[in-house]
């Protein structure tokens, strides 16, 4: 019996993923035996990502290139790229699900990283993210693997244009 969950025939690509989050999950995929293809607009941090990943042994190939092609200036863009790719997550599903290709995505609420430690550093902002958050906690990034290997595996064959919220129920409580 094969494992729902062995992604060794898998190539996935992961946006975002030279730094951070999009690191994690795609170290994360890679260890449960995707190929992995990172994806990021900076290429030193890109390559420097990737031969990380190579070192640990994992399959990892580079597609340098900007998806969202919004500025990050305010959250007013930020937001708007988000909702973009909710939308574009769903189109893709509906262009491509015929040709046995998934397209899903997963939703973090606020995780710690290098970007949003100013953020959980501030004791106003990181008041009002546990006080708004059910689990009233940040999420660290590696709690974002469990839903990617899902999402990757063949426990998820059927499931298609879906955005799953890994936010420690802030979703659930607006």
């Amino acid at each position: 019996m094969t494992s729902l969950f062995d992604l060794s025939q898998k190539h996935i690509l992961v946006t975002g993923s030279n730094a951070g989050i999009g690191l994690q999950i795609a170290r994360g995929l890679a260890q449960h035996g995707a190929h992995v293809i990172l994806n990021g607009r900076n290429e030193s941090k890109l390559q420097g990502a990737a031969e990380a990943l190579r070192k640990e042994g994992l399959s990892v190939s580079e597609a340098r290139f900007d998806l969202t092609q919004y500025a990050r200036t305010t959250t007013g863009p930020y937001t708007a790229a988000k909702g973009g790719l909710k939308m574009l997550t769903k189109a893709m599903c509906a262009d491509w699900a015929r040709f046995n290709i998934q397209v899903n995505a997963i939703g973090p609420g606020y995780f710690i990283t290098e970007m949003t430690q100013i953020l959980a550093d501030d004791p106003k902002f990181d008041g009002w993210v546990k006080q708004r958050t059910p689990a009233a906690r940040w999420g660290i990034p590696s709690e974002l693997i469990g839903a990617a290997v899902f999402l990757s595996s063949d426990a998820s064959s059927f499931v298609d244009g879906q955005i799953i919220y890994v936010d420690g129920g802030m979703s659930a409580a607006l």
